[in-house]
């Protein structure tokens, strides 16, 4: 029994012993905090107890037998009292990497030889007070929407031959300078069209460029080679680059699928109008629905004009303007020339009228009237008179005048009254010249039986 006394009491010395060499605390002090301190809970009422998380529980370590055989613990007989040993915390172990399955730790109880568990379910990351960042859809993107045109305007990119046309070329240049070249479409059709990924090339290859924007209805698309100063007071609807040859050059027009719409000069060779630098006069299109020959393009009259140069010389063209040769006819522009309102000694029924164009350039008459105050006559007129040429009406057939073919026969009614009549040819309510204005007796000519014609005397006055 004493000897079993002396081990214990040498066993209770190194256990203190080892206490004080971890914790730094004299075996005094040790007893005397032991003594003072009430049992310590269990490890699950640890976990059960309220308020903040408590530090890790120091966990029983049973020593370890004695060299003869174990300690009793059985009812009357000595028991030896065991330290309590804090448990040196392992070191932690790196991160799992952040497809792997995090490690959630749970609490053991004191006689659980193993601390730590890993477990394959996710433990939550986020804290309680931090609400979870908020899903962000993916936007989609969309290609930008094309311009809506507006309802009932179908704009189209490709047209049929003719439905633009190249309408005007000054390949003179201007009166400033021969490098300020332009050229004018025209849009001949009833649609607006988009003239992008069209192309306007010559034969040689210079110019050749490509077009942008839209052309509506009887509208004009102006270009103007290198910049907007070219006809300095009139915008231009593009820029482009590459000089036109004065000695000539084939032009084609084409739209967004190459196809052929225009031409200008397709025959080759020289211009069929216009001018060089310094007169620098333009070459228009006649009419914008006769196809490109030589004789439907003919040089500005210099007298409708439109824009100056950067100078501030007129342009000799008609720039985003109608043609001078297809400009509605102003007054004087055609002219009552001779009536021969009593007949011939043939007939006096085979009555006549002759028409002047004092301009140099055809005009189309189609649509014009030639009329009578009093309603009779009342003539609608036809084709083209050229210019500085005549147009000659004769009443019923063409034998009226037999060795000259006439322009138009039409029948007169009643024919001309011979005490006078004022005659006036029309274009709307438009009048462009008068004969016998004041409805009196004719100024001139002779009845039966030797009819003369009464003839203008100035054509321009």
């Amino acid at each position: 029994m004493l000897s079993t006394l002396r081990r214990g009491l040498w066993l209770t010395c190194a256990t203190l012993l080892a206490v004080q060499l971890l914790t730094g605390v004299s075996s005094s002090d040790l007893a005397a905090q032991s003594s003072r301190e009430e049992p310590s809970p269990t490890a699950t009422e640890s976990l059960l107890a309220p308020g903040p998380e408590p530090a890790p529980p120091l966990l029983e370590t049973p020593l370890p037998p004695p060299a003869t055989g174990p300690v009793s613990s059985e009812p009357g007989k000595e028991t030896i009292p065991t330290a309590e040993v804090p448990l040196t915390p392992a070191p932690e172990s790196p991160s799992p990497p952040s497809d792997a399955p995090t490690p959630t730790t749970y609490p053991t109880s004191p006689t659980d030889e193993t601390l730590l568990t890993l477990t394959s379910e996710p433990a939550p990351s986020v804290a309680p007070d931090e609400a979870p960042p908020a899903c962000t859809p993916t936007p989609t993107l969309m290609p930008p929407s094309a311009p809506v045109p507006p309802v009932g305007a179908a704009v189209v990119s490709q047209a049929n031959p003719g439905d633009v046309v190249i309408n005007e070329i000054a390949w003179g240049g201007t009166s400033a300078t021969g490098s300020d070249q332009w050229i004018e479409l025209y849009n001949a059709s009833t649609d607006p069209i988009t003239l992008t990924r069209w192309s306007l090339v010559a034969l040689d290859g210079t110019p050749a460029f490509s077009l942008t924007g839209v052309t509506q209805p009887g509208a004009f698309f102006l270009m103007e080679r290198d910049d907007d100063d070219t006809i300095a007071d009139i915008p231009a609807d593009l820029i482009y680059n590459g000089g036109l040859n004065d000695d000539g050059e084939v032009l084609q027009l084409l739209d967004s699928a190459s196809r052929l719409v225009d031409t200008a000069n397709a025959a080759g060779g020289p211009w069929p109008a216009g001018s060089g630098w310094p007169e620098a006069i333009s070459m228009e299109r006649t009419h914008p629905l006769v196809p490109d020959l030589p004789g439907n393009w003919a040089n500005n009259n210099g007298v409708i004009r439109y824009g100056v140069d950067i100078v501030g010389n007129p342009i000799n063209g008609t720039p985003r303007q109608p043609n001078s040769t297809v400009y509605p006819v102003l007054p004087g522009d055609v002219v009552i020339n001779e009536v021969a309102w009593a007949g011939t000694q043939a007939n006096a029924s085979h009555e006549w009228i002759e028409l002047a164009n004092n301009t140099d350039r055809d005009i189309d008459l189609t649509g014009y009237q030639l009329v009578a105050d009093d309603g009779a006559p009342h003539i609608t007129l036809a084709a083209t008179i050229a210019a500085q040429g005549f147009y000659l009406i004769e009443r019923a057939d063409d034998n009226t005048v037999s060795d000259v073919t006439a322009d138009l026969v039409v029948p007169f009614a009643d024919g001309l009254s011979d005490a006078g009549e004022s005659l006036r040819p029309t274009t709307g309510t438009r009048t462009i010249d008068t004969a016998n204005g004041d409805a009196g007796p004719w100024p001139a000519g002779a009845g039966p039986p030797t009819p003369r014609s009464m003839e203008r005397l100035a054509p321009t006055a």
